[in-house]
C-alpha cells in the first residue's frame, strides 16, 4: 500500500513518518500531547500536517463534535492509526467520552484501513463507549510473553496479513494479497512503509541478514532489512509454497509444488 494520506489520533510519530509515501497527515491525537505530535510532524519535510479542529475535549485534548466530524467527513485516507482505552473480544473497541468515540468511528469510515495498537493495561479493558468492534478493524497481532503467556503488545494489521515471522530489527508480516511486506519495530512501536515483492508470495521466513519470500510464480526474494528493498531475485521456476531458514547451517529450505 502506498500511504499518501494518514489519520492518526495515538501518540506514534515514529510510527507515521516511518510510513513509505506518506505526504499527508490529519492529526487528531487521543493524547494530552497532541499538540506536541503536531509540532513534531510540522518539522519533517515530506508531511503536509493538517489539524482537524472543533470543540476541545479538554481531557484527552483532542477536538469532538459536530464540527470536527463535518471536517473528517471531507477527508479521505489510506489509513487510519487510531488510540483506545480498552480492547475486548465482547466489548470490542472503546473509548471514555461518547463524542471522541463518535468521533473515531468517523475517521475510520473516511480510510480504507483502521489500525490500532494497544498496551498491555488496554488489552482486556472495557471503557464506557464502543468505538467499533474488532471485526471492523484491519487484523491484529498479539505479542505475548512466553514465561507466562500473558498478552504484551496488540497491533491491528491488514486483514490478508498471512505470516509472520521475528529477527532482522523486529516483526516482519507477509500481506499475500497486496504482494507486500512490512516491518514492526516493537521496542519502539514502529511500523515501516510496505515493501513490495511483486504478485503470489506464499511464506516468509526470516534470517542469514535478510526477510526470504517465496511465490507461487516460482520466485524467491531476498530483502534487506536495512535498506527496506527487494534486492535480489532468484527464479526457481516452479511454485514455492513453503520456505524455512536454518542459521545454524545456513541453509534455505523451500517447498517446491510438482506441476506434472
Amino acid at each position: 500500500m502506498n500511504l499518501r494520506r494518514v489519520l492518526i489520533t495515538l501518540p506514534a510519530i515514529g510510527l507515521l513518518v516511518a510510513a513509505v509515501g506518506c505526504s499527508d497527515v490529519i492529526q487528531k491525537s487521543a493524547n494530552p500531547l497532541s499538540p506536541t505530535i503536531a509540532v513534531e510532524l510540522a518539522t519533517h519535510p515530506t508531511v503536509e500536517v493538517i489539524i482537524v479542529g472543533g470543540r476541545l475535549f479538554k481531557h484527552s485534548v483532542v477536538a469532538s463534535g459536530a464540527a470536527a466530524a463535518e471536517a473528517a467527513a471531507q477527508v479521505t485516507a489510506d489509513l487510519f492509526l487510531m488510540g483506545v482505552t480498552g480492547v475486548r473480544p465482547d466489548t470490542g473497541l472503546t473509548t471514555g467520552d461518547v463524542d471522541e468515540a463518535a468521533m473515531k468511528r468517523a475517521l475510520s469510515r473516511r480510510a480504507a484501513q483502521t489500525w490500532v495498537m494497544a498496551s498491555e493495561e488496554k488489552i482486556g479493558a472495557a471503557s464506557p463507549f464502543r468505538v467499533l468492534r474488532l471485526d471492523e478493524v484491519a487484523g491484529i497481532v498479539t505479542r505475548l510473553d512466553p514465561s507466562d503467556g500473558h498478552v504484551v503488545e496488540t497491533f491491528t494489521v491488514s486483514p490478508n496479513t498471512r505470516e509472520i515471522d521475528a529477527g532482522e530489527g523486529g516483526l516482519w508480516m507477509l500481506d499475500v494479497q497486496a504482494g507486500t511486506v512490512t516491518l514492526i519495530d516493537e521496542t519502539r512501536n514502529q511500523s515501516g512503509g510496505p515493501i513490495a515483492v511483486g504478485p503470489e508470495p506464499s511464506q516468509l521466513s526470516v534470517g542469514l541478514g535478510a526477510v526470504w519470500v517465496a511465490s507461487l510464480d516460482g520466485t524467491l526474494h531476498r530483502v534487506n532489512p536495512l535498506t527496506s528493498r527487494d534486492e535480489q531475485d532468484f527464479d526457481l521456476g516452479a511454485p514455492l509454497s513453503a520456505i524455512a531458514v536454518d542459521p545454524t547451517t545456513r541453509t534455505i529450505w523451500l517447498t517446491v509444488e510438482s506441476q506434472g
